[in-house]
């Protein structure tokens, strides 16, 4: 991924349909997605690490 700030899409629609209050921060990442990528990259680390040990015949 390039190293540059890349905004996250706008809001088509809230969540509730009801709302009559514009969506917050809309367009601007949030903590939610920055967590949702950490536990991918780190389920991604352990994966590799667990396929180098493999390759290597040591058990973690």
């Amino acid at each position: 991924m390039a190293q540059v700030w890349t905004p996250k899409p706008r809001s088509i629609s809230p969540i509730d349909p009801a709302r009559v209050a514009p969506v917050t921060r809309d367009g601007e990442p949030n903590l939610n997605v920055a967590v949702a990528g950490a536990i991918i990259c780190y389920a991604a680390y352990l994966q590799a690490i667990a396929e180098r040990s493999a390759n290597q015949g040591v058990v973690i």
